[in-house]
Formats: C-alpha cells, structure tokens, sequence
C-alpha cells in the first residue's frame, strides 16, 4: 500500500467514493439488463455474470484497501498527539 500512503486523505476518499459509485453503476446495469432479458425470455449468461463479478472484485478489493488506510491515518492521529 506504499501508493497510497503520500497521498492526500481527500484523493482516498474520492477513490472509496469512485469504488461505490462504481458497484452501484455495474449493479444497475445488471438488474435493467436482466429485466430487458425477462421480458424476452431469455436468461443471462455465464459471461455477462462473471463481467460483472470481476467488477464487484475489484472495486471491493480497492475499497478495502482504501478504508484500511484512511483508518490506519485515523489511528496514528488519534494516538500520536
């Protein structure tokens, strides 16, 4: 996580709040998708699924990661002063 760690706390924050808006977005796409698909009686494939669990991996992945830090700085300022 050394790429992050000289970073400004607001550029995380705006990486956590682009990971959500991100998941939101995909899962979005995959419920008007699937109902476009009911309506023709069809159903979703294995790879439209997995396009989009790789989406949910990553950006889960990366709101980790961006949490942990945001609390590790939280921590060293509370218990530094």
């Amino acid at each position: 996580m050394k790429y992050i760690q000289n970073e400004n706390i607001f550029v995380i924050i705006g990486g956590i709040i682009f990971c959500i808006f991100l998941i939101c977005w995909i899962r979005k796409a995959d419920i008007k998708e699937s109902k476009k698909l009911e309506q023709e009686d069809l159903e979703m494939n294995s790879i439209t699924k997995m396009r989009s669990w790789r989406v949910y991996i990553i950006a889960g992945i990366g709101i980790i990661i961006m949490m942990f830090e945001v609390l590790k700085r939280l921590y060293q300022m509370i218990f530094t002063l």
